[in-house]
């Protein structure tokens, strides 16, 4: 093994249980145990250290061959790994072991026995792909055969069935990539097509909305074909039908449980992409239902115990959605209620989220502490963004981050810099592929309230501004751009002289009618 630190970040990914369970599978294994001793002072460190690691194997034969010994122990826990998290991939495995030493013992039948068996359990999980190894046994045994009167139908069958399956596999893998284009125009958004074709895309979304009749379709078509339908019709800003495709995609998965224990994180992403629907069409008592079925998981999910990366996708998915659904009714007394395992989460789970995740989980605690009107705080966690993922972000968001970050100087009264910050917010706008009706009012509206020196000019000016934007109000871009920081909102707390959570509430009240 390289002189790297994998063998160290396996040994620190390992769960307490794990821990035990190695020491435990390593006493019945014969031969020499040295290596647990490379395993405990590995284990001991807090960063891994090989200078340390060779000064203390000094006197040890174990050191000359440290390479070797560090080999041994990483093949060692993933050994133990396997035995520890047995899936029904690793008894596939050791089925086919089975199989193969049956045959060379000239014991067909029960060959055929194991096979039979198998297969269903391979249909049972639509693990398509697993069939073909067995294919490959099943000829084998019938060119063993002594009925040669049955062989030609018997074998006929086999490829028949293999056609099956390559017709099916083919149609998962159009679904797949499918959902992978819609998904990917999500992401992208408004420049998706300047990275794929759209000529592609439209090819894609035909075939993810096409009439077909679903109940003759596998578990894992219909699972792409909806998630796939979820991210075309939010492209397409029609959020119901989004919804209802989410909906569908989760509800698939509810009733195949099987499918929920053999692919969690599939789980979890079709949970987030229905919260992501109903927050579109604030529908926040729905979400709030599934954050606390999300976060039960932890306990509920029988991976979770051993995957890091698992309970911090749930914490990614159930406490992150609670969060924006406080901060978008403006309940800040249930959003600091949350805010220490918040905090204490994305510190944990950091290394593990990615820039996405990381940015809304920042976005949202720095609108948490704007409503608190807690302008330092807010523009620490907005800081955050801005310093590390800002350049990698949807449009929408990114615009969205620096109109709030300007308003954030504007009530920290930092006058002193907003030539440079209007500057800095011309430079990054001008990068953006967005819509100049939009941007250009946003920008010369808050450069015009910058300017304003007295009570009199920034009233005249705040007014002047809403009525401006008002005009933009029935535009799709920017009603989802508001969605994230609605500037108008903000604008009316100022005209009216209250406080802007209040503002927030009174229009989540008037949703509820």
């Amino acid at each position: 093994m390289k002189t790297s630190s994998e063998l160290f970040d396996l040994i620190k990914a390992l769960t307490g249980h794990e821990k035990r369970y190695f020491i435990l599978f390593s006493s019945f294994q014969a031969g020499n145990k040295k290596y647990l001793k490379l395993y405990y002072l590995l284990e001991k460190q807090k960063t891994y250290n090989e200078e340390k690691l060779i000064a203390a194997l000094k006197n040890d034969p174990m050191c000359k061959q440290l390479a070797v010994s560090k080999n041994y122990l990483y093949t060692m826990i993933l050994k133990s790994l396997n035995s520890y998290n047995a899936s029904f991939k690793t008894s596939f495995g050791s089925s086919i072991d089975t199989i193969e030493i049956l045959y060379y013992k000239g014991l067909y039948k029960q060959c055929f026995k194991i096979i039979t068996k198998l297969k269903k359990q391979i249909y049972k999980f639509e693990k398509f792909h697993l069939l073909f190894e067995v294919f490959i046994w099943e000829r084998a045994l019938l060119s063993q055969m002594e009925d040669y009167k049955n062989y030609f139908e018997l074998r006929n069958l086999i490829r028949k069935e293999e056609e099956s399956v390559l017709k099916v596999m083919d149609s998962i893998h159009n679904y797949c990539y499918a959902n992978f284009y819609t998904y990917y125009s999500y992401i992208k958004d408004d420049t998706a097509f300047k990275h794929i074709s759209e000529d592609d895309f439209k090819k894609n979304a035909e075939l993810l909305t096409a009439p077909v009749n679903e109940n003759k379709l596998c578990f894992h078509e219909k699972h792409h074909r909806y998630s796939g339908q979820s991210y075309y019709y939010h492209f397409k800003k029609d959020f119901e039908k989004a919804a209802i495709s989410s909906r569908k995609s989760l509800q698939l998965m509810d009733e195949n449980p099987i499918q929920i224990e053999l692919s969690p994180f599939n789980y979890l992403a079709a949970n987030m992409t229905y919260m992501l629907m109903l927050y579109q069409l604030k529908r926040y008592d729905d979400i709030l239902v599934l954050c606390k079925k999300i976060k039960a998981l932890q306990n509920n999910l029988k991976q979770a115990k051993s995957s890091r990366f698992l309970q911090a996708a749930i914490f990614n998915c159930g406490p992150s959605y609670e969060l924006a659904v406080y901060v978008s009714i403006a309940d800040v007394k249930k959003a600091r209620l949350i805010l220490p395992e918040v905090e204490a989460g994305i510190e944990h789970y950091k290394p593990l989220m990615n820039e996405q995740i990381f940015s809304v989980w920042c976005f949202n605690v720095s609108f948490m502490y704007f409503l608190a009107e807690e302008y330092r705080s807010s523009l620490k966690w907005l800081n955050h963004i801005i310093n590390e993922t800002f350049d990698r972000l949807r449009t929408d968001f990114t615009l969205s981050i620096i109109i709030f970050r300007l308003i954030l100087h504007y009530e920290l009264q930092n006058d002193s810099i907003y030539p440079y910050l209007l500057r800095s917010s011309y430079r990054r706008i001008s990068k953006l592929h967005f819509n100049p009706l939009i941007i250009n009012p946003l920008l010369s509206g808050i450069k015009i309230l910058f300017d304003a020196t007295d009570k009199k000019k920034i009233a005249k000016s705040l007014r002047q501004i809403r009525e401006d934007l008002a005009k933009l109000e029935s535009n799709v871009d920017f009603r989802g751009l508001m969605n994230f920081f609605d500037v108008n909102q903000w604008l009316d707390s100022k005209i009216r002289n209250v406080s802007f959570a209040e503002i927030v509430q009174e229009e989540a009240k008037k949703l509820e009618k």
